[in-house]
């Protein structure tokens, strides 16, 4: 059959071919199909079709496969789409994506979804993606997670994600990560953190951050505490801040040091402090320091 003549089928013509027939379509006859006999087509003769005749498809006609159908498709069927065929899906098309087939997308296939059909994914299917499907995003597309999406996303994800994925992400999505997935972010990312996310941490997740996490902390980071989240860093993690991060504190941040979270500090942190910040110390901040604590702030 010519292109012309594929499309000249009716509807109920097209209904009845044999999975066989389907098979045997050239790739032309596919790309000849009407978008009603796309919609026609039922969910076997859908899958039957071969990788060559799914990259064959054209975006109308994708746009036109029903979203039941669309959800039956097997894996095989969902790689053989080219990127430019993806991101022609319409968001109710990725909304019924199941899980199972969102992670059976190669990574450049995940990395062409728009910011609309990213944040059409349901917080159920993102929630289970593997950690290597997660990180296929790029910094762009994690911009584009909404705080429900980013509260989805569980331990194993967030502990995955790049160095670039973290620090793309809004203040608003930081805060909206959940304390025990905070815990979980990599030393490295939590490093290379910008002094607005830092700032917009909640206390809950300051106090959630693990030693490790706090020990990556650099000056210009620990600059960016306010005088609120820094009294409630507990002891713990104040002694595992370096020599070179405690330079970075002002001294409206020294003043409010409570005196347990000044006796948590190593002396090499305390002679790190400058005169200045010394000087912001009071009587009742001091009051338990060692002989060798007070003789790293020099007094």
């Amino acid at each position: 059959l010519t292109g012309e003549q594929v499309s000249a089928l009716l509807t109920e013509q097209t209904v009845s071919l044999t999975v066989a027939q389907v098979k045997g379509l050239t790739t032309d006859q596919v790309m000849s199909l009407t978008t009603d006999q796309v919609v026609a087509m039922t969910s076997s003769q859908l899958n039957a079709l071969t990788t060559a005749q799914m990259a064959a498809l054209t975006t109308d006609q994708l746009v036109a496969m029903e979203t039941a159908d669309l959800a039956v498709l097997g894996a095989v069927s969902l790689r053989a789409l080219s990127s430019d065929q993806l991101t022609s899906l319409t968001t109710n098309q990725v909304v019924a994506l199941t899980s199972k087939q969102l992670n059976n997308l190669m990574t450049a296939q995940i990395a062409s979804f728009n910011s609309k059909q990213l944040q059409a994914i349901e917080t159920a299917d993102l929630g289970v993606l593997t950690a290597a499907s997660v990180r296929a995003f790029s910094s762009e597309q994690v911009t584009y997670l909404t705080t429900g999406q980013i509260v989805a996303l569980n331990t194993l994800q967030i502990a995955n994600l790049s160095t670039d994925q973290v620090v793309a992400l809004t203040t608003q999505q930081l805060r909206a990560m959940e304390t025990k997935d905070l815990a979980r972010l990599s030393t490295d990312a939590v490093a290379a953190l910008l002094t607005k996310q830092i700032a917009a941490l909640t206390t809950e997740q300051l106090v959630a951050m693990t030693t490790a996490q706090v020990a990556t902390l650099n000056s210009e980071q620990v600059a960016a505490l306010s005088t609120a989240q820094l009294p409630i860093m507990e002891t713990r993690d104040v002694a595992r801040l370096s020599a070179a991060a405690v330079i970075g504190l002002t001294t409206d941040q020294v003043m409010v040091l409570g005196s347990a979270q000044l006796k948590a500090m190593t002396t090499d942190a305390l002679t790190a402090l400058t005169s200045a910040q010394v000087g912001a110390l009071s009587t009742q901040q001091m009051v338990g320091l060692s002989i060798a604590q007070r003789a790293a702030l020099g007094i």
